[in-house]
């Protein structure tokens, strides 16, 4: 009996311990505009709304509401992270977008997948040595108001367990030989 929930202790904790997730972890980002060489997602070039992550600057930790915003009288651009989604979005707020390139890194990041985009033209992606790159074309003069979004589904580097995790597995593995042990003796007597 004992060993029965020792073991099936023990398969709980094996199955819990599955993959990271991106809350919590540090990301850093950059928008820049028809190439140039400006970071727009840096609050000291002062597009930055209040209430985003990056308006105390860089990096931003995955979690803390919306975390990068821009605001100029052409559009507003935001991302923001979920716990395995990415979420980009541009306000049309008058007069034609330039096409930009956002980026973003994070140790976590390990693969991007376009769920789904109301961008026209479509945008394209790429994810090299933990850095996401997203591009958009821009458009020719939509009307004030016009919203862009695409969800990008995000996946993260696989959890590496804590020491208290590993002293809880071997603890647990420890039960599992008493027990075995145990229920050889009384077999032999």
């Amino acid at each position: 009996m004992k060993f029965r929930f020792a073991l099936a202790a023990s398969a709980l904790f094996v199955s819990g311990t599955a993959h990271a997730a991106l809350t919590g972890t540090p990301v850093t980002a950059t928008l820049v505009f028809s190439g140039s060489a400006t970071n727009f997602f840096d609050p000291a070039n002062l597009f930055v709304p209040a209430g985003y992550g990056n308006s105390g600057g860089q990096p931003v930790t995955i979690g803390s509401g919306t975390e990068f915003g821009f605001q100029s009288v052409s559009n507003t651009d935001t991302a923001d992270f979920t716990d395995s989604q990415l979420i980009v979005t541009d306000l049309i707020n008058g007069g034609t977008p330039n096409p930009w390139t956002m980026t973003f890194t994070s140790a976590a990041f390990s693969s991007i997948t376009l769920n789904t985009s109301s961008f026209s033209p479509d945008l394209t992606y790429s994810l090299l040595a933990n850095t996401i790159t997203i591009h958009w074309a821009g458009v020719v003069t939509p009307p004030p108001g016009t919203s862009y979004s695409a969800v990008f589904d995000i996946g993260s580097a696989a959890a590496v367990p804590e020491p208290a995790t590993w002293a809880l597995m071997l603890l647990g593995f420890g039960a599992i030989g008493v027990a075995v042990r145990r229920k050889g003796r009384l077999a032999t007597a």
